[in-house]
């Protein structure tokens, strides 16, 4: 870490740590850390290709890591995980990863990702199907089938309706959209295709596999609606293969005056914040997607909202992080004003908490790393070499455990708060220098200037 001031006096006077002592907000402040590597398997990933489909979702204790196969990385291949938040894990310091292989589960590589720890299901949008692959029972869970015209459909349940004016500069990327155990949706053009998560609705299990070499024997296992079809409209070679069931069609499929938004923020009760392209405010929504109140503040668009941008783990509901590309801002959601700014230009800003004490973590471009704030005291403590492109999650400790609390990142890395090792000082001192060299020489995004508070 790069500090951003003197920590000699939080150092705890140089006091050894057992390894059975749980975290504390100073071993944060003072980056008592162990950086390593997750799993490489699950996270190595073709990032530099023009080939590339890596894709990494992450929430709470599980996520996904798509990396892709075959030829040009056209087929579908990843990586479940999930870590152990149980507390009973023998060994303290490893923080139990388990991680499973998932591929050929369609006719192409994802379009949409999204990690849901409320459910345990990491939900992935690929070729006309959405499915729910549960970090429980490591398989899919749901597989839901989009409708072809959703449009003509919403026309024919509702009657005559206005479609609200879309363009497709307008639309973000963020199409599915969980609410809370009961439902997800699928949101594109004003148009939103739910499905209830209930247990009509659950796959019935069976795998149905086809190969491109082998297509019309493979099919003529099931009845035609059983599976989806789509060799004719696939990238893949002649060796590729896919799962083809046909999923679940919508419970509902309603219009609503929203455009796809470009970053979702779960609420504490249900609520949703969206970000839009070419927007400079926050609407918050209820579950049936109307607006009850909105931001506002930032001076700019490109807003971008963390997937759990508040502290709701420690009970608080009404603190919520959001930022743009000058400024990260920090909302009390009950008066709906900004209480603090961070003026620095950044990628994104994530809530993150260590017994109680809140911090932020900021992702800066330029090669200026991502910067560790401490909202308590409102300054800045440190920097860690993460470039601009590399998305970053917090995996929590529970309460009362001696779990160190990780710091995570798309590409593997970690950082494994409040633990004591033996280290070697002259190899940590090569390797960080090391590693900020690279940072700086090779992240090339924008000027992240400096930083002040308001």
């Amino acid at each position: 870490a790069k500090f951003h001031q003197d920590m000699s006096a939080d150092d705890e006077g140089g006091r050894p740590k057992a390894s059975n002592e749980a975290t504390t907000p100073n071993d944060f402040a003072i980056c008592r850390a162990k950086h390593g590597h997750i799993d490489y398997d699950t996270f190595s990933g073709d990032f530099s290709s023009i080939y590339s489909s890596s894709a990494w979702v992450h929430d709470g204790s599980i996520g996904f890591s798509h990396t892709g196969s075959g030829w040009k990385n056209r087929e579908f291949f990843g990586h479940l995980y999930g870590y152990d938040l149980s507390g009973q894990d023998e060994d303290v310091q490893s923080r139990s990863f388990t991680s499973r292989e998932l591929s050929h589960e369609f006719w192409a590589t994802p379009n949409n990702v999204l990690a849901d720890g409320t459910n345990n299901l990491v939900w992935v949008q690929g070729d006309r199907r959405i499915k729910g692959f549960s970090t429980d029972s490591w398989s899919s869970s749901y597989i839901f089938s989009l409708a072809k015209n959703p449009g003509k459909e919403a026309r024919l349940t509702a009657g005559i309706f206005k479609r609200p004016k879309v363009t497709s500069k307008d639309e973000g990327r963020k199409n599915i959209i969980v609410f809370g155990s009961e439902r997800i949706g699928y949101l594109k053009n004003g148009i939103i295709q739910e499905w209830d998560l209930s247990e009509a609705n659950r796959h019935d299990g069976v795998r149905r596999m086809v190969s491109m070499s082998n297509i019309e024997n493979d099919l003529s296992q099931w009845n035609e609606h059983e599976v989806i079809n789509l060799s004719d409209d696939t990238w893949m070679d002649d060796t590729g293969e896919a799962e083809v069931t046909a999923g679940v069609k919508p419970d509902s499929i309603r219009v609503v005056d929203i455009y796809t938004p470009s970053s979702v923020g779960y609420l504490p009760n249900g609520m949703l914040a969206f970000a839009h392209l070419d927007s400079s405010q926050i609407p918050i929504y209820d579950q049936n997607l109307r607006e009850v109140s909105r931001l506002v503040g930032f001076g700019g668009d490109e807003i971008e909202i963390v997937q759990r941008p508040t502290f709701e783990r420690i009970g608080d509901n009404d603190t919520f992080v959001a930022s743009d590309r000058s400024c990260v801002k920090i909302f009390d959601l009950r008066s709906g004003k900004a209480e603090m700014t961070i003026q620095q230009k950044c990628v994104s800003s994530e809530p993150i908490i260590v017994s109680g004490a809140k911090f932020v973590c900021n992702r800066l471009r330029s090669g200026k790393g991502a910067m560790m704030w401490d909202l308590r005291s409102q300054r800045p403590l440190y920097s860690l070499p993460i470039s601009a492109d590399t998305e970053i999650a917090w995996v929590p400790a529970l309460d009362g455990t001696s779990e160190p609390p990780i710091l995570m990142t798309s590409k593997g890395e970690c950082y494994k708060y409040g633990i004591d090792y033996p280290q070697d000082d002259e190899w940590e001192h090569k390797s960080a220098v090391n590693a900020w060299a690279n940072l700086e020489k090779n992240d090339k995004s924008n000027d992240a200037g400096d930083c002040s508070i308001m």
